[in-house]
């Protein structure tokens, strides 16, 4: 009897329960079909941050101009306070390569690089009626970042102090040993909260809206390295030949084995030729700008016996770069970790080329235009750095024998030709502003002034008369 009567109860329970989850699916489809001010896509579009002219890419000491849109809902009845934070931040995580059963630790770490807040609406409770508000806004790149440094000095990364700030940045990449997600990013977010009832108050905000800016510092710029760019690192090689192969009665034929091991034997009584190879390479690279690479190869007469000069092939060129991403980070408790993962892109390869060279000879000229591919800008900071190096690799045959020249790791900056595109834009924007007479009015505020403050009890009409607020 017992057991029949708890089962009866079971049964009733379950009964109500899924009584109560109809009920809320109905209450939640009436709501979000006769409301959908209240539906979360509706909430979404509630809050929007607007650029006045916005650009392509911001530098430092670039001034963000703007407004702050918030329509407010039929069912938001009280606003506590309304934020708005322009910030930029540097970020890694870092993860070990394992197996795929075995554990992996996650290494993050996150660097401020600066941080400004501005209270459109002061930190009390009031009513606010249904209608669209606006907050006008101005903020200013720094010149540098502001955030303290708390790293270690390591290459390749910067430890030093009020450093310029980095271009944004995203990327996600891994090898054999480590997967590590990286960004930079700068953004406007503005944030409305409501007033919270109860013991404990949570700061999750009602609106929210982020607004991300690119970034891309002078340095980092072609226009700022005009005299940088027309300058060239070189690389330069000797190669002596010994053989009988440079003898006149010995040409275009194979020593036989006998003068093979006769050469071998008294290398010092061959004759002998000498020659130099330079390879010029740009110390900066540019998005969507040709690479000009030279090779200068010269016989030296006066370091050699041979009865004449031999004839000089190139068999095979190799010109790749290695773009590496660096990032080191920090876990919760204890330890650290860095890693780096390399991508390799070929610029240019080519074989069995058979090609006589001598003097100077332009790769484009003679292949066809270089290009750098798509990649990212060089730079470096506290957590995070990117950089990119050339490989060379050059084969020669000179009198029967194979002369390698090999040059790695071979550092070259990346910078942006964006300065070359917005220069076209500003001149299309500028002349489609001249039939425009309409202006708006909007009030700046220094990085050390807040806006000014508003009593609760007349906060909506202060905020009709404001010149920082308007009520469309």
């Amino acid at each position: 009897m017992r057991a029949q009567s708890l089962l009866n109860f079971e049964e009733e329970k379950e009964k109500f329960s899924q009584r109560r989850i109809i009920s809320h699916i109905l209450l939640f489809r009436e709501e979000f079909l006769y409301h959908p001010s209240s539906s979360l896509s509706a909430r979404a579009m509630s809050l929007n941050i607007y650029i006045e002219d916005p650009r392509q890419c911001y530098a430092e000491n670039d001034i963000i101009r703007g407004r702050v849109i918030f329509d407010c809902p039929r069912d938001f009845h009280e606003i506590k306070d309304v934020r708005l934070t322009f910030s930029g931040c540097s970020k890694a995580r870092i993860q070990k390569v394992k197996g795929p059963a075995a554990p992996t630790g996650s290494y993050q770490s996150k660097c401020i690089l600066f941080e400004r807040e501005r209270i459109l609406v002061p930190a009390e409770e009031y009513k606010v009626p249904p209608t669209t508000y606006e907050w006008p806004f101005e903020f200013r790149f720094p010149p540098h970042m502001e955030s303290q440094n708390t790293w270690p000095e390591a290459r390749p990364f910067r430890s030093d102090e009020n450093q310029p700030l980095p271009p944004s940045f995203d990327a996600e990449c891994h090898n054999s040993q480590r997967r590590i997600s990286a960004s930079i990013e700068y953004r406007l977010k503005v944030q409305v909260f409501k007033p919270q009832r109860g013991l404990f108050e949570r700061r999750s905000p009602a609106f929210e809206k982020v607004l991300h800016l690119p970034f891309v510092p002078m340095a980092a710029r072609a226009h700022a390295h005009a005299i940088e760019l027309e300058k060239k690192q070189k690389i330069d090689r000797t190669f002596t030949v010994r053989s009988l192969c440079l003898l006149p009665e010995n040409t275009d034929r194979f020593l036989s084995v006998q003068e093979r091991f006769k050469s071998w034997l008294s290398p010092a009584q061959l004759p002998y030729f000498s020659f130099g190879v330079d390879f010029w390479y740009p110390s900066y690279l540019v998005h969507g700008m040709p690479i000009r690479l030279l090779l200068d190869v010269n016989p030296f007469i006066d370091n050699t016996n041979a009865p004449r000069i031999p004839e000089i092939v190139l068999q095979t060129i190799s010109i790749t770069l290695v773009g590496r991403i660096a990032a080191r980070a920090s876990p919760p408790l204890m330890g650290s970790m860095s890693g780096e993962v390399d991508e390799e892109t070929t610029l240019l390869s080519k074989t069995s080329l058979r090609m006589a060279v001598s003097g100077q000879m332009d790769l484009s000229e003679r292949f066809g235009q270089l290009s750098l591919p798509a990649t990212d800008i060089t730079f470096s900071t506290f957590n995070l750095s990117r950089s990119c190096r050339l490989n060379i690799s050059l084969v020669f045959e000179c009198a029967g024998k194979l002369l390698k020249f090999v040059a790695t790791d071979l550092e070259v900056g990346v910078l942006s030709n964006v300065e070359m595109t917005a220069e076209k834009e500003i001149l299309a924007r500028g002349s489609a502003d001249e039939g425009s007479s309409h202006a708006r009015e909007y009030v700046a505020y220094s990085p050390d002034e807040q806006p000014p403050s508003y009593s609760p009890s007349s906060i909506v009409s202060e905020w009709k008369q404001s010149p920082a607020f308007r009520v469309w």
